[in-house]
């Protein structure tokens, strides 16, 4: 939907009554969610959504609305570089001084993200005389400093033995030793002095020495020799410079001037305006929520795109035009904020508005005589019941807990608050009731009790789950057993 009329938009934010026809499709829902959540056989809530009278269900609508703004900051400086004397430029007519940095047109980005980019202009390009070699292309070799010969050292390490003038040698000495043992075979004899045995089998002699004690080894044996290469001296004549104690400086080829590193060896430079472009994305989200605070309850899939507009700026008796009067006040203070964000070196160059939107069920009935309401949010109706009759069932049973613990009925209050953890687990809403309930804390000692009691179900459920599978392999290889016979 892309229109800007008015009339097409209300719609939207229509509450409307859900048809008769769905109560059913509601009830299911509820079933399934009172299935979901443990109650111990202590409570009794059977096929929930039957049991109920539906007073109310209407369809409450939720809007989103993004603002996007995309501001551009840009920059003017000028830029030196060597000159390519094959270049051609026109005549210079553009300074720091007359330059309109906002008359340069530039590409927008696709969407509304950050992004950077620059603008040579050609009309500001100058051609001047090279200041770092006054325009004669050479200058002072900083390397040799101006000498066109680097200093070098008459004589080096020697490469064989690295300046020691000795390089090692070595040679196999064998001999009968003691006996070691292997890594399989550890040998103890050689402490007892007696026959040797095998560690990891004692009735067995030593793998190694045949149970003797003694073994023949084979090792190395290391020395150090003259070195032949620099007859003991550790250092030979430098291979670099032959000896001479210099070598040529390949920066200046032995001139003493080089080539100008600024210019490029040309005598001149080229200097121009660059006008530096930086676009910023900011955005703001206005939510229109049901009549209870439920916006945050849904996900990202339950937001629908009915209405999209963008322009270079939003106007006000534009966004007036089409958008819910209850939600203008804030649109216009945060296109007001972005107005006021904007200077001589920063500007907005599009905004953008959308509206989103997701619905959600609001249900009030009636269950034991008691009046209660609960929300179906979102595509998938997801269901939020906060008070409800399985928030006050979870908050009782919590409340017996710590009674029974208090009256020394220890095991019972121990299982009672393993059944409200539970509870809390399977519904966000029961975990919310309950925590709002523990003004005090839980008792050190129950606590304690109860997850040591947990820990141990846990242990136990892993050796129940374990058996199954041994008992299930057993069980199959057995029958694989029978039917080999069978066949045979």
């Amino acid at each position: 939907m892309t229109s800007n009329s008015i009339s097409e938009i209300l719609p939207l934010l229509t509450t409307r009554k859900v048809p008769w026809e769905q109560y059913k499709e509601i009830k299911a829902l509820l079933t399934a969610y009172s299935a979901a959540i443990p109650h111990h056989d202590i409570e009794d809530f059977g096929d929930f959504g039957e049991l109920i009278t539906i007073d109310e269900c209407f369809e409450e609508p939720m809007l989103r609305l993004p603002i996007s703004t995309l501001f551009c900051s840009r920059k003017v400086d000028r830029v030196t570089e060597a000159h390519n004397q094959e270049a051609d430029f026109p005549e210079s007519t553009l300074n720091e001084t007359n330059i309109d940095k906002w008359s340069i047109p530039f590409d927008l980005p696709n969407g509304f993200v950050e992004e950077e980019c620059k603008v040579q202009i050609p009309e500001s390009c100058e051609i001047i005389p090279c200041s770092e070699c006054n325009g004669n292309c050479k200058v002072p070799c900083k390397r040799c400093n101006q000498h066109g010969f680097l200093a070098c050292d008459v004589r080096a390490n020697c490469p064989v033995c690295d300046g020691r003038g000795t390089v090692t040698h070595s040679h196999t000495v064998r001999s009968r030793q003691t006996c070691r043992g292997s890594f399989m075979s550890p040998c103890e004899g050689g402490l007892a002095g007696g026959a040797q045995k095998s560690v990891f089998d004692p009735s067995a002699k030593c793998l190694n020495c045949g149970g003797t004690g003694m073994a023949d080894y084979e090792d190395e044996e290391y020395y150090e020799v003259t070195c032949q290469n620099c007859s003991g001296q550790g250092q030979v004549v430098c291979p670099v410079c032959g000896g001479a104690g210099k070598v040529r400086c390949e920066t200046c080829d032995a001139t003493g001037m080089a080539t100008c590193e600024s210019c490029k060896g040309n005598g001149t430079l080229l200097t121009y305006l660059t006008v530096f472009a930086r676009f910023e994305p900011a955005e703001k989200i206005v939510e229109l929520d049901c009549s209870e605070p439920i916006i945050s309850k849904t996900c990202d899939s339950d937001w629908q795109k009915t209405y999209k507009s963008e322009h270079d700026r939003l106007k006000p008796e534009f966004v007036n035009d089409w958008s819910p009067q209850i939600l203008q006040k804030e649109i216009q203070s945060y296109l007001q904020e972005c107005i006021a964000d904007e200077s001589e070196d920063k500007h907005i160059v599009k905004q953008m508005i959308e509206i989103q939107r997701a619905c959600a069920i609001s249900l009030k009935y009636q269950y034991r005589g008691n009046t209660w309401k609960l929300w179906l949010v979102g595509k998938d109706k997801v269901i939020y019941a906060s008070p409800s009759p399985f928030t006050e069932f979870a908050k009782k049973l919590f409340r017996e807990s710590i009674q029974n613990w208090k009256q020394r009925e220890r095991k019972l209050a121990v299982e009672q608050l393993r059944q409200v953890w539970e509870i809390q687990k399977a519904d966000s809403c029961c975990d919310f009731a309950i925590k709002n309930e523990v003004s005090e804390g839980v008792p050190a000692g129950l606590m304690t009790s109860a997850l040591a009691s947990s820990a141990i179900a846990s242990v136990k459920s892993g050796f129940r789950s374990v058996g199954k599978w041994f008992n299930s392999k057993t069980t199959s290889k057995d029958a694989d057993v029978e039917q080999d016979d069978s066949t045979n």
